[in-house]
């Protein structure tokens, strides 16, 4: 099976990124849908037991887990963020027995990275992009932006999958790839995992635009853009359509965003990421990196390692995160004072100041 990927290699290393069709059986995806439908009923029951919406979509059975949510989310605008952070904060098991432990896709990433010593990534997500949602509209950024300082010079790879199928009108994925001068400035040391290639500046959207105050996210505005490509519109790849079973894979540093979703129904993603279990996540400072738990998933001697969900799940120790300035994005939101705020903050606010 990875000889088969050899060739997938070949244009990640080019681009920057790799598109797979029909990656993964949909049956695969049948626990998380379930997963994600309890989650999503669990929170609307907790927003109803509030008193922060009116009606409890969870009991309506004729209603479909978007409709549930879409309904929940009129009136009350930070429920699909609510169910993001559920889902940042805690490993499900679906995602680790289906995803992470999907040995069919350690044997591609362990190609990409050229390594057997496979971590998975702390910073997974379940995005529930509603219709129309701005806060879940990302703009161009790289992933390890969000990251502390110098992760970016270690291989991590994303994989973003869909749980739906992806059209340019309900928030497609987009992606700028790798420009020849880029390639051709990357300097590569002798440890295969570390790439000195500086990342873009990045801003705050919330400082750039006004109209999105309650932002998380972070952005390379577009004269940023337009001085590192010559021109960047006439390469961007929109990565649709996609049916379900796809998968985008992506480099750390790989400058993506998504568009919003003019359906009328949740495009659902899930986005896992994977690095050289030597390396630091960047959730720590760089110099830290020995004292960080690794999601172990794959070594020399072990083609799959189970995953310690007492560590990557935890019941009553909420932050995954050991550096205090990462608390508020992996707090977990089973405080019913948190439900009233749905606010997300993490490093990169003071980073890119």
């Amino acid at each position: 099976m990875k000889e088969l990927f050899l060739k997938e290699k070949e244009r990640f290393l080019k681009d920057g990124y790799i598109i797979i069709n029909d990656f993964f059986n949909e049956k695969e995806f049948e626990p998380i849908k379930r997963e994600i439908e309890n989650e999503t009923n669990s929170l609307i029951k907790r927003l109803y037991s509030n008193g922060l919406i009116k009606t409890d979509y969870s009991l309506n059975d004729k209603l479909s887990v978007d409709m549930k949510l879409i309904e929940a989310e009129k009136e009350y605008l930070g429920t699909s963020i609510l169910l993001h952070t559920e889902f940042a904060s805690r490993l499900k098991r679906s995602f680790g027995e289906q995803l992470f432990q999907n040995c069919k896709l350690l044997d591609l990433v362990e190609v990409l990275l050229d390594s057997e010593e496979i971590s998975g990534h702390p910073e997974w997500n379940l995005r529930s992009k509603t219709p129309n949602n701005k806060y879940f509209n990302v703009p161009w950024h790289q992933d390890s932006a969000y990251l502390e300082v110098g992760a970016e010079n270690y291989k991590q790879i994303t994989v973003w999958i869909p749980l739906v199928d992806i059209n340019e009108n309900n928030g497609p994925l987009q992606i700028l790839p790798f420009s020849n001068q880029q390639n051709n400035d990357t300097k590569n040391n002798n440890n295969n995992n570390i790439i000195q290639e500086p990342l873009l500046n990045h801003k705050l959207q919330k400082i750039l635009d006004p109209n999105f105050k309650d932002s998380w996210y972070l952005e390379i505005e577009e004269k940023e853009l337009e001085n590192y490509f010559k021109d960047y519109k006439s390469i961007i790849k929109t990565c649709s359509p996609l049916s379900i079973g796809s998968m985008v894979l992506f480099t750390n540093k790989t400058i993506h965003c998504s568009l919003p979703n003019l359906s009328n129904s949740v495009r659902w993603t899930i986005d896992i990421r994977f690095l050289n279990s030597n390396d630091p996540t960047g959730f720590n400072p760089i110099d830290q990196k020995d004292i960080e738990n690794k999601m172990k998933l794959r070594s020399k001697n072990k083609n799959k390692i189970p995953i310690d969900y007492s560590i990557w799940s935890p019941q009553s120790t909420p932050i995954l995160m050991s550096n205090n300035n990462n608390d508020n994005i992996l707090e977990q939101k089973n405080n019913d004072d948190n439900l009233k705020n749905y606010s997300i903050e993490g490093p990169w606010f003071s980073r890119w100041q």
